[in-house]
């Protein structure tokens, strides 16, 4: 995640006498994010559909904007590295097994043709020039390596799920589509995941067990045409292709 959308907020004005030592420290909505990342039946949806599709993939894979390095620890069998530009989340990961790379996205602590994918998990809508983004992506992959992106999708009913400062673009399929093509990219795949299971679920009875089967079904409900691009969750895969176009 860039450096726009991570840090927390200032102090309040005043001395340091006048801090609550002992309260637990403010966030900001992206770390919220990070710290709360990996529980919740939404992520394990997403988590599924990556691991599948990195079955296709040789090499190292690196996690860009990994934050706090769950989707790491759910990827064992593999070499996987993440990139984290928080310097908060690289000293004191939550969950890494592997290790986590000070960097930012649009500068890659990679050499040319290095990677065998990368994975973007929620990154991709918090820069103001995902193109550079991408492309910087593209330059580390190796030819044929792919590029795994999951972001929320503008076509989602309740926009409200999506709220946040620091999201600089919600992408609908085809801007998705477009950007990746411009940056070099061929998509081989494109998805959405997750129906609207209702924000106020919990005045419903078992509304987490209809949260529940929305999610374990995911895939098989965005084979429905009237509900492909209805998910919560963009996804997309795409791959560099062996010889420039």
């Amino acid at each position: 995640m860039n450096a726009t959308a991570v840090g927390t907020i200032p102090l309040p004005s005043g001395s340091e006498d006048s801090v609550d030592k002992d309260a637990p420290p403010v966030l900001d909505r992206s770390e919220r994010h990070f710290l709360h990342r990996g529980v919740g039946p939404e992520f394990a949806m997403e988590v599924r559909w990556i691991m599948r599709q990195l079955r296709q993939s040789a090499g190292i894979v690196a996690d860009i904007g990994c934050g706090n390095g769950v989707l790491i620890s759910t990827n064992l069998q593999r070499r996987m590295i993440g990139v984290e530009s928080n310097t908060a989340w690289i000293q004191n990961p939550n969950h890494a097994s592997s290790p986590i790379l000070g960097a930012k996205a649009e500068h890659l602590p990679f050499a040319d043709n290095a990677l065998g994918a990368a994975v973007m998990q929620h990154v991709i809508e918090h820069f103001a020039d995902p193109i550079r983004v991408l492309r910087e992506c593209r330059r580390v992959l190796k030819p044929d390596g792919y590029l795994l992106i999951v972001t929320p999708n503008a076509m989602f009913p309740d926009e409200r799920v999506f709220e946040d400062e620091t999201h600089r673009h919600i992408f609908r399929h085809d801007e998705l589509g477009t950007v990746l093509k411009v940056a070099g990219f061929e998509v081989k795949e494109m998805r959405t995941l997750g129906l609207n299971w209702f924000t106020d679920r919990r005045k419903f009875p078992a509304g987490w067990r209809f949260r529940r089967i929305i999610t374990d079904r995911a895939e098989v409900f965005s084979r429905i045409p009237l509900l492909r691009w209805r998910g919560q969750a963009l996804c997309a895969l795409a791959h560099k292709p062996v010889r420039p176009a």
